[in-house]
């Protein structure tokens, strides 16, 4: 409801924000598109083999309802205009946030990842920080 529907966090009504952080909000999928990621305060790489691609894939479509023949996913627009955002199965909570679900995503891959990730630095904190190149 929030990613769909608030333009921005000035606009969240107390209510709303008190409903979805104790009863919670229906989950939703963001995929965010990147053009040239490059390492920084907020992205790190992560090289994973093959295996651990083919666990993570299948780990995130567990996420999504199952489609009947012909049946096309419906996206969504919401608060960021460069994403696109798709229904998802579960709710979103404070105890079940979008980085629980990412950090839980990544551990059913075998990336190692902590117990319970609910804020985005939970998440990051498992991911090496790249080496930075000597210059000399």
């Amino acid at each position: 409801e929030v990613f769909l529907h608030v333009p921005n966090w000035g606009d969240l009504k107390p209510a709303t924000a008190l409903r979805i952080a104790t009863v919670g909000g229906d989950a939703l999928l963001r995929i965010s598109h990147y053009v040239r990621p490059a390492p920084s305060e907020y992205h790190r790489p992560l090289r994973i083999t093959h295996d651990q691609y083919a666990e993570l894939v299948a780990a995130i479509e567990t996420a999504v309802p199952d489609l009947a023949a012909g049946e096309t996913r419906e996206e969504m627009r919401g608060t960021y205009v460069d994403d696109t955002y798709y229904a998802a199965l579960g709710t979103y909570t404070m105890v079940n946030t979008c980085n629980t679900w990412v950090g839980e995503q990544l551990a059913e891959a075998g990336i190692p990842m902590g117990f319970w990730t609910p804020l985005a630095g939970g998440v990051m904190k498992w991911i090496p920080e790249p080496q930075r190149r000597n210059e000399g």
